[in-house]
């Protein structure tokens, strides 16, 4: 089902398996990427999702006043949510996985759940790790 779509970002539910899909589809400015990132929590709060694949194969990157932003929204909104499994597709990037796992951990720090993340170079391995597979990796914090 399809729940938004405009020129930066695509988002569809398959309610069927519980997955919010969001892919980007061109940069937004910091203040749009939080306000995108604010209505997928949104959607994952209404529809009680359980899995997120997040696509950045176009390699959006966020400045680090817009990632203590999304920390700190991302905190205080996944208290309410019942995301069990995050994945998120960036490209083949050293510096795009480690920020992708940065800000995993900081928001991990902040929410009492267990929250699985894992990051990928393609969708089709991240679905997979979402729905079917045994094998993960948990991020945990001390």
């Amino acid at each position: 089902m399809l729940l938004h779509q405009d020129k930066y970002c695509l988002v569809t539910l398959d309610s069927a398996n519980s997955l919010l899909e969001v892919k980007w589809l061109s940069v937004p400015d910091p203040d749009a990427f939080v306000k995108y990132f604010t209505m997928c929590l949104d959607f994952s709060e209404k529809y009680h999702v359980k899995y997120v694949l997040a696509d950045n194969t176009l390699g959006v990157q966020i400045d680090v006043a817009t990632q203590r932003r999304v920390i700190e929204i991302g905190g205080e909104r996944l208290k309410k949510i019942v995301v069990k499994k995050y994945a998120r597709v960036v490209p083949m990037d050293a510096f795009q996985e480690m920020v992708s796992y940065k800000i995993a951990t900081e928001i991990l720090k902040l929410v009492p759940n267990d929250m699985e993340l894992m990051v990928f170079s393609n969708t089709d391995s991240a679905r997979t790790w979402l729905l079917g597979s045994t094998v993960s990796v948990k991020i945990t914090t001390a």
